[in-house]
């Protein structure tokens, strides 16, 4: 039933990170795994307050946005496969951990009904 379903209030943009989480991924790992590198548009990344990170339509974090940046031009942990990659035209943000109120509300709930079947694409825009 559509009622049961999690229903996003905030402006957020979900990141599916399927390719790039490990289970028991925690912490400035899992930080460091969502927040870049995207091609996202700026418009609408710029209204966003928060970034999900979404593994298997199940929100395994949420950060607050604290602001959007070229790829590649602030400091990574964890992402050696960054090193030599050319990324044109991509953006990452630097945030932090969302406070509790927030991710009490949305972390461990399912997301798969926003994203329509076959859809690849690894950035939804919520209410932005």
């Amino acid at each position: 039933m559509e009622s049961d379903y999690l229903k996003i209030d905030e402006k957020v943009i979900l990141i599916r990170i399927n390719k790039r989480y490990r289970h028991g991924m925690l912490g400035e790992e899992l930080y460091h795994n969502t927040r870049g590198v995207w091609y996202v548009k700026k418009e609408r990344c710029r209204d966003a307050s928060y970034a999900m990170a979404i593994y298997g339509g199940e929100i395994k974090e949420v950060y607050k946005i604290i602001s959007w940046y070229k790829a590649k031009t602030t400091e990574y942990k964890y992402r050696e496969d960054l090193s030599n990659r050319f990324v044109p035209n991509r953006l990452e943000f630097v945030g932090e951990v969302a406070r509790d109120n927030i991710r009490n509300k949305y972390v461990g709930k399912s997301v798969v009904h926003y994203f329509n079947k076959g859809n690849q694409n690894p950035i939804f825009y919520m209410n932005c």
